[in-house]
């Protein structure tokens, strides 16, 4: 009777690996009979050690478990494969071993790899499968899957694969030592899905995916090697011994460690490892090299760690970040993911690579993942962070009804009238929140839609309190500006501030006179919403100790902006406004870090244009490590990053500027979709500074991809994007695509115009040279030598901090023809 088999985790257990081990060091043939003879230890420990070694015969894997003993020395370099060459020696496996060889028959130069099958599989089944096959794998054609160029049979007989030679580093190693975060690994990691999943539906398999056959050149691309080199060896007839598949143990699915058929599940397995090896830096198994661990994963029983508990202070730093934070990256949908396609049992699993690779780009765009339960509060969460834009506008509007029905219904305890006007809230929200009184529901009933619900709602009057109905009037307005709807907006907030004004509430009328300032400075008319700010301060200063920091801190900001940012006038008031804002908040603990550091930025900014370019960068660098002592990693650190870019612009440091400007192009890509038109803008923005570096190409392409979707999104020259049609005006001039070049430089006039900005702005300037570098490209120097002109006129106008540019400006004016 075979004894009952030891706990895991028990002395005995340790034993049997004990006796396992050392039984191996001794020669196969030896093994059963040297344990036999170990007669202290008892039978059970025997028997159990014995049935190990048996189980470890049946599937022994040559590429990572034979014993030493069984590796030859290095072979000699053979003299030649058919036409080609071996230049030296590329590595070796299981099945075979690896030259770089050169094709050097006349007709081609060319470097291959050369893969030479180890005669031990070279049956005659084999071979006659062989000629047949390797026609089928040669028809995978794919941008991440090596070509198979050739086959044959060496002058000694001896079975060759010719592929093409792929120059890179592994993925695991090109992924750490680029530093790659976690969203570039998955991005990468997607590249290797598009691969398999492509050879499945030509109905071919791997069987052997890990990072050793997954190759990433110097320009990113992945390509995979080997593929279907597995299914060579398959149905091949040969010896006992290796009839074992081929495969490498760590990345085996349990049913291929059986010794089972292998299918597409197998491959779905083997990725799984992949990815959580790439994300944590760890395996998921513990030792991988453990023969008993193998066995025990055999049973398809064995649970992968979690990706957050396996994390390393080496991988975060690899990884660009904290431990904490990446193991809060790690934990929720991805661990679900790769805990999918790590299941043990093939039915539990993905059951495609698409189905896979469709789920990692649900979790980069923020939607939710099949491999979690769909849950409605799982699917509210991830629609709630996808779309957190309107959705702070609904929650906006939301939240005020919420909190002015709790006052109205504890003001009902003391008086019925007030009762009246709870139960009056009560019916609005029920009626806004959904058509016909329906439960609200985000998906299906979009913010605006509710928004616009709720104006009709209070067109039509039955809200008996004036109070209460400017109260939400007002949370109406500010919700519309968020959603960019200014018109609508203004009308609801110029309702409510009449009430407010009329019934003397100075906080919500300054509130209310700071958002319509808001939306005046979006439509570009900077003096009025400096009146309004001017006038939300008249009502600050009626609430004398009773105003709140924060508001009074928000509404000399904006005061400040507006002034500097826009108007570009007295400044000396503008840097002591920001001195003043900043040394309160410094002191006042209900301001948020983020808002200081965007004051600080501010001042900054104040700083660099009026030449004090060492203060101004002491100043952002402050401010970024001030707001990531709150919030690290946030939106907010893209203003600071900019900033920083520009200084470098401004000194010919093109090279940092490319950095920081990557910098804060990755930072937004973690939290804004692949198409919000923000993350589109700053990607141009990073365009231009690649195209600066000689990296044109690249900055090229990127300006052809983001600049038709900013296009469509702002069909009219919207000063929200003026950076993205001077970046794409002055990449065209450099790729000498001047007709394009000069059409966005147009655009970038149009947008600072529509914004009514000062003759004086340098954004104007800006403008107008790029306008007319892509005239003079398109030798049309009159107009040209016009724009350039006016921009030298400008920059002459705007300070010390813009000298150089004015003086570049105007020595490519005396380069310009005017005729």
């Amino acid at each position: 009777m075979t004894p009952e088999p030891a706990s895991d985790n028990s002395p005995e257990w340790a034993r049997v690996e004990s006796l396992f081990h050392a039984a191996l060091e001794h020669p196969p043939g030896e093994q059963i009979t040297w344990v036999d003879a170990q007669a202290q230890i008892a039978a059970s420990i025997r028997a159990e050690a014995k049935s190990l070694l048996a189980a470890f015969h049946r599937h022994q894997v040559l590429s990572e478990t034979a014993p030493q003993s069984q590796v030859t020395d290095e072979p000699r370099l053979p003299e030649r494969f058919g036409p080609y060459r071996p230049v030296r020696l590329l590595g070796r496996g299981g099945m075979g071993v690896v030259y770089l060889a050169r094709r050097d028959d006349g007709q081609f130069d060319q470097l291959v790899a050369v893969k030479t099958i180890l005669e031990t599989f070279a049956d005659t089944e084999f071979l006659r499968r062989f000629q047949t096959e390797r026609q089928l794998l040669a028809t995978l054609n794919h941008p991440h899957i090596t070509r198979l160029l050739d086959g044959g049979l060496s002058s000694a007989g001896d079975p060759y694969l010719v592929t093409e030679f792929v120059e890179g580093a592994a993925l695991d190693r090109y992924s750490d030592a680029q530093k790659l975060d976690v969203r570039q690994r998955i991005k990468l990691f997607l590249q290797v899905c598009n691969a398999v999943g492509y050879a499945h539906r030509n109905l071919i398999l791997h069987r052997d995916l890990k990072p050793a056959n997954i190759m990433v050149t110097n320009d990113g691309v992945v390509k995979l090697l080997d593929f279907g080199t597995a299914s060579l060896i398959d149905n091949a007839s040969v010896g006992t011994l290796t009839q074992a598949p081929l495969l490498t143990p760590r990345y085996a699915s349990p049913e291929q460690l059986r010794g089972e058929r292998a299918g597409v599940g197998c491959d779905v397995y083997s990725l799984g490892v992949v990815l959580f090896e790439l994300l944590t830096g760890e395996t998921p198994f513990g030792e991988s090299n453990s023969v008993v661990g193998q066995l025990n994963r055999a049973s398809g029983d064995t649970n992968p760690s979690t990706l957050s508990v396996a994390v390393t202070e080496e991988a975060a730093v690899a990884r660009g970040t904290s431990r904490e934070r990446l193991r809060k990256q790690l934990a929720g949908d991805l661990q679900a993911v790769v805990g999918k396609a790590l299941e043990g049992k093939p039915a539990a699993r993905y059951q495609s690579v698409p189905e896979l690779a469709a789920d990692l780009e649900n979790y980069l765009i923020g939607n939710p993942v099949k491999a979690r339960p769909q849950t409605a509060i799982y699917r509210t969460g991830k629609f709630l962070r996808r779309h957190w834009l309107p959705v702070a506008a609904a929650v906006l509007f939301v939240g005020a009804i919420s909190t002015t029905a709790a006052i109205a219904l504890q003001q009902a305890k003391a008086a019925r009238a007030e009762a009246a006007r709870a139960e009056k809230l009560i019916q609005f929200l029920s009626e806004m929140m959904g058509p016909g009184g329906r439960t609200f529901n985000l998906e299906q009933y979009t913010v605006v839609q509710m928004l616009e619900s709720a104006e009709k709602r209070l067109q039509k009057g039955g809200i008996a309190d004036p109070l209460t109905e400017a109260i939400l009037r007002k949370s109406l307005g500010e919700s519309f500006t968020i959603m960019d709807r200014r018109p609508q907006a203004k009308q609801q907030l110029q309702l409510a501030l009449a009430v407010f004004e009329k019934l003397g509430y100075h906080e919500d009328a300054a509130s209310v006179l700071n958002s319509l300032a808001i939306n005046a400075r979006q439509d570009g008319h900077f003096g009025e919403a400096l009146d309004l700010v001017d006038q939300a301060l008249l009502h600050v200063q009626e609430l004398g100790k009773r105003a709140l920091p924060k508001q009074k801190f928000n509404i000399k900001h904006q005061r400040a902006r507006i002034l500097g940012t826009f108007l570009g006038q007295r400044l000396d008031e503008v840097e002591a406004t920001l001195t003043e804002i900043i040394a309160m908040a410094k002191q006042e603990p209900s301001i948020s870090r983020e808002a200081l550091a965007a004051a600080m930025d501010d001042l900054g900014a104040l700083k660099l244009d009026a030449g004090k370019t060492s203060e101004a960068v002491d100043i952002f660098r402050q401010a970024l490590d001030i707001g990531r002592s709150e919030n690290p990693g946030g939106r907010w650190e893209s203003n600071a990053l900019s900033w920083l870019a520009l200084v470098n612009f401004r000194e010919e440091r093109y090279g940092a500027a490319a950095e920081y400007s990557r910098q804060r192009f990755q930072l937004l890509s973690k939290q804004l979709s692949p198409n919000n038109t923000d993350l589109l803008v700053v990607e141009a923005d990073w365009a231009r500074a690649r195209a600066l570096t000689g990296e044109l190409t690249e900055s090229v392409a990127q300006i052809d991809r983001v600049m038709p979707v900013i296009e469509k999104a702002f069909p009219t020259p919207s000063f929200s994007v003026w950076i993205a049609y001077r970046a794409a005006s002055n990449v065209m001039s450099l790729a000498s695509r001047f007709t394009e070049a000069e059409s966005y430089g147009r655009q970038a006039l149009g947008a600072v115009a529509a914004v009514h900005l000062s003759e004086k702005d340098p954004r104007r300037a800006e403008s107008l040279l790029v306008l007319g570098v892509a005239q003079r490209g398109r030798k049309r120097y009159h107009e040209a030598h016009q724009n350039l002109e006016h921009a030298a006129a400008i920059y002459a106008r705007c300070g010390p901090a813009f000298a150089a540019r004015a003086l570049s400006t105007n020595k490519l004016l005396s380069e310009t023809p005017n005729q």
